[in-house]
Protein backbone atom coordinates (compact mmCIF):
# COMPACT_ATOMS: atom_id res chain seq x y z
CA UNK A 1 0.00 0.00 0.00
CA UNK A 2 1.55 3.10 -0.85
CA UNK A 3 2.23 5.32 1.71
CA UNK A 4 0.33 8.93 2.47
CA UNK A 5 2.85 12.14 2.65
CA UNK A 6 2.25 15.65 2.18
CA UNK A 7 5.08 17.95 1.79
CA UNK A 8 4.95 21.68 3.43
CA UNK A 9 7.44 24.99 3.72
CA UNK A 10 8.98 24.07 7.96
CA UNK A 11 7.35 26.31 10.16
CA UNK A 12 9.25 27.69 13.44
CA UNK A 13 7.42 24.64 15.61
CA UNK A 14 9.04 22.42 13.39
CA UNK A 15 12.98 22.91 14.60
CA UNK A 16 12.81 20.39 17.35
CA UNK A 17 11.34 17.53 14.26
CA UNK A 18 14.31 18.04 11.98
CA UNK A 19 16.68 18.47 14.89
CA UNK A 20 15.90 15.35 15.26
CA UNK A 21 15.89 13.83 12.04
CA UNK A 22 18.73 16.10 11.44
CA UNK A 23 20.92 13.80 14.27
CA UNK A 24 19.40 10.45 13.05
CA UNK A 25 20.49 11.67 9.48
CA UNK A 26 24.33 12.15 10.97
CA UNK A 27 23.92 8.74 12.92
CA UNK A 28 22.73 7.08 9.48
CA UNK A 29 26.51 8.36 7.90
CA UNK A 30 28.44 7.82 10.63
CA UNK A 31 27.07 4.24 11.03
CA UNK A 32 27.15 3.61 6.95
CA UNK A 33 31.21 4.41 7.71
CA UNK A 34 30.60 7.56 5.52
CA UNK A 35 31.62 10.45 8.09
CA UNK A 36 32.32 9.83 11.43
CA UNK A 37 33.14 13.30 12.37
CA UNK A 38 29.50 14.14 12.75
CA UNK A 39 29.00 15.76 16.79
CA UNK A 40 26.00 13.84 17.15
CA UNK A 41 24.25 15.77 20.30
CA UNK A 42 25.39 19.27 17.60
CA UNK A 43 21.65 18.97 15.88
CA UNK A 44 19.76 18.57 18.91
CA UNK A 45 22.28 21.67 20.62
CA UNK A 46 20.92 25.43 20.70
CA UNK A 47 23.48 26.25 18.29
CA UNK A 48 22.36 23.47 15.84
CA UNK A 49 18.33 24.26 16.13
CA UNK A 50 19.60 27.86 15.28
CA UNK A 51 21.46 27.07 12.54
CA UNK A 52 18.09 25.03 11.59
CA UNK A 53 16.16 28.23 12.24
CA UNK A 54 18.08 29.84 9.60
CA UNK A 55 16.05 28.14 7.08
CA UNK A 56 13.24 28.86 8.33
CA UNK A 57 13.99 33.14 8.63
CA UNK A 58 16.30 33.83 6.27
CA UNK A 59 14.78 34.90 2.67
CA UNK A 60 17.62 33.16 0.43
CA UNK A 61 17.40 29.95 2.60
CA UNK A 62 14.61 27.33 2.78
CA UNK A 63 13.42 24.36 4.40
CA UNK A 64 10.65 21.77 3.53
CA UNK A 65 9.33 19.40 5.77
CA UNK A 66 7.05 16.02 4.83
CA UNK A 67 4.77 14.68 7.44
CA UNK A 68 2.81 11.26 7.22
CA UNK A 69 -1.11 10.60 7.43
CA UNK A 70 -0.33 11.45 11.62
CA UNK A 71 0.73 14.80 11.22
CA UNK A 72 4.32 13.12 12.32
CA UNK A 73 7.17 15.28 10.35
CA UNK A 74 9.41 12.00 8.31
CA UNK A 75 11.55 13.67 6.19
CA UNK A 76 13.15 17.49 5.44
CA UNK A 77 15.46 19.36 2.81
CA UNK A 78 17.18 22.17 3.73
CA UNK A 79 18.12 24.27 0.87
CA UNK A 80 19.62 27.54 -0.15
CA UNK A 81 20.57 30.08 -2.61
CA UNK A 82 24.09 31.35 -3.22
CA UNK A 83 26.18 32.37 -6.11
CA UNK A 84 29.79 31.53 -7.22
CA UNK A 85 32.20 34.72 -8.25
CA UNK A 86 33.62 32.12 -11.09
CA UNK A 87 30.61 30.50 -12.75
CA UNK A 88 28.23 32.35 -15.26
CA UNK A 89 24.95 30.53 -14.32
CA UNK A 90 24.42 31.92 -11.10
CA UNK A 91 22.74 31.93 -9.18
CA UNK A 92 22.68 28.47 -7.57
CA UNK A 93 19.77 26.81 -5.73
CA UNK A 94 22.08 24.12 -3.14
CA UNK A 95 20.40 21.66 -1.48
CA UNK A 96 22.59 21.36 1.89
CA UNK A 97 20.74 18.77 3.44
CA UNK A 98 17.55 15.97 2.60
CA UNK A 99 16.92 13.06 4.63
CA UNK A 100 13.94 10.48 5.12
CA UNK A 101 13.25 8.64 8.04
CA UNK A 102 13.79 4.63 7.25
CA UNK A 103 10.29 3.16 7.15
CA UNK A 104 9.36 6.41 4.82
CA UNK A 105 12.23 5.67 2.16
CA UNK A 106 11.09 4.59 -1.58
CA UNK A 107 7.67 6.42 -1.08
CA UNK A 108 8.06 9.70 -3.35
CA UNK A 109 9.02 11.85 -0.36
CA UNK A 110 12.40 13.14 -1.58
CA UNK A 111 11.18 13.44 -5.08
CA UNK A 112 8.43 15.87 -3.35
CA UNK A 113 11.10 17.64 -1.82
CA UNK A 114 13.31 18.57 -3.94
CA UNK A 115 10.37 19.42 -6.69
CA UNK A 116 9.25 22.04 -3.99
CA UNK A 117 12.84 23.14 -3.83
CA UNK A 118 12.85 23.06 -7.67
CA UNK A 119 10.19 25.50 -7.75
CA UNK A 120 10.94 27.72 -4.91
CA UNK A 121 14.84 27.86 -6.23
CA UNK A 122 13.65 28.47 -9.58
CA UNK A 123 11.22 31.30 -8.50
CA UNK A 124 14.45 32.84 -6.61
CA UNK A 125 16.48 33.04 -9.94
CA UNK A 126 18.51 29.86 -9.75
CA UNK A 127 20.26 28.74 -13.00
CA UNK A 128 20.90 25.31 -11.51
CA UNK A 129 20.61 23.10 -8.58
CA UNK A 130 23.89 21.37 -6.97
CA UNK A 131 23.50 18.39 -4.03
CA UNK A 132 26.04 16.58 -2.78
CA UNK A 133 26.13 13.23 -1.52
CA UNK A 134 28.96 10.42 -0.13
CA UNK A 135 30.27 8.31 -2.76
CA UNK A 136 28.82 5.86 -1.20
CA UNK A 137 26.00 6.37 -0.44
CA UNK A 138 24.51 4.66 -3.83
CA UNK A 139 21.12 5.04 -2.23
CA UNK A 140 21.01 8.52 -2.65
CA UNK A 141 23.06 8.89 -5.77
CA UNK A 142 20.70 6.88 -7.29
CA UNK A 143 17.75 8.90 -6.67
CA UNK A 144 19.54 12.40 -7.82
CA UNK A 145 20.41 10.33 -11.06
CA UNK A 146 16.64 9.54 -10.84
CA UNK A 147 15.45 13.17 -10.69
CA UNK A 148 17.90 14.12 -13.46
CA UNK A 149 21.13 15.33 -11.59
CA UNK A 150 24.61 14.11 -13.19
CA UNK A 151 27.39 13.53 -11.03
CA UNK A 152 29.88 17.08 -11.80
CA UNK A 153 32.79 17.24 -9.45
CA UNK A 154 34.37 14.65 -6.47
CA UNK A 155 35.16 16.18 -3.14
CA UNK A 156 38.65 15.12 -1.98
CA UNK A 157 39.12 15.34 2.29
CA UNK A 158 42.13 14.54 4.70
CA UNK A 159 42.18 15.27 8.33
CA UNK A 160 45.15 17.15 9.75
CA UNK A 161 47.22 16.37 12.58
Amino acid sequence: MPIKFDVRQAIENDVNDIARLFRKHCEYNAEEGWNSNYDLDWPLSEEGKTFTKEFLTTDDHIAFVAFNENSEIVGYLLGLMTSFAHRVDNPVGVIDNLYIDYGYRCSGIGSALMEDFHFWAKDKGAKRIKVETFFGNQHARNIYEKEGYVENSVIYEIPID
